[in-house]
């Protein structure tokens, strides 16, 4: 079976540096995908978007990725419980962040 996610969207929050419990650093944010649903709905998605690879990281930190840039993420879909009930929680894992310019 093939795991893989292909989203564009607007970055909605600060990207943010995290460790986790080996020390290994990961940058993680929300973003959102808006699709039309006839001419008055829009369909909003929020996903949260892990990066783990330096290189990947690295990009995102050279090109100033922040809260409103534009951005096609291609990864794949992971999920995990949060918080005290064990919320399950779907996230992309990227292996390709890309910010493009409006309109892309």
């Amino acid at each position: 079976m093939v795991n893989s996610v292909t989203l564009s969207g607007i970055v909605v929050t600060p990207v943010m540096e995290h460790e986790i419990p080996s020390g290994a650093k990961y940058l993680s944010f929300r973003m959102k995908n808006e699709r039309k649903r006839g001419h008055r709905m829009t369909e909003t998605l929020y996903v949260r978007v892990n990066v783990y690879s330096e290189s990947q990281k690295r990009m995102c930190e050279d090109v100033g990725l922040d809260q409103g840039d534009r951005v096609w993420v291609h990864g794949e879909l992971m999920a995990r419980k949060e918080g005290d009930d064990g919320k399950d929680v779907v996230e992309i894992k990227a292996n390709q962040v890309d910010k493009t310019d409006k309109g892309d």
